[in-house]
């Protein structure tokens, strides 16, 4: 049986994912038939974006500032 975890737990996760600190168990948390470590980098942020901008959005703070960086040079 599948494990349902929230949108808060999957953003962490994600979060955990793109700063290198995920352990094996939140990188196999799925998001839409693939886990987290299957992610690309690009992946990993859009996902984040989606997932925060929901859980902005039920918590009716309207939509969230995200901000987009890019690497130097």
């Amino acid at each position: 049986m599948a494990t349902t975890y929230t949108d808060t737990e999957i953003l962490q996760a994600i979060r955990a994912a793109i700063k290198g600190t995920a352990d094996r168990g939140v990188k196999q948390i799925s998001i839409s038939g693939r886990s987290i470590a299957s992610f690309t980098f690009m992946e990993l942020i859009e996902a984040e974006k989606y997932f925060a901008n929901k859980i902005a959005a039920a918590a009716g703070h309207g939509q969230a500032v995200v901000a987009k960086f890019r690497k130097p040079g």
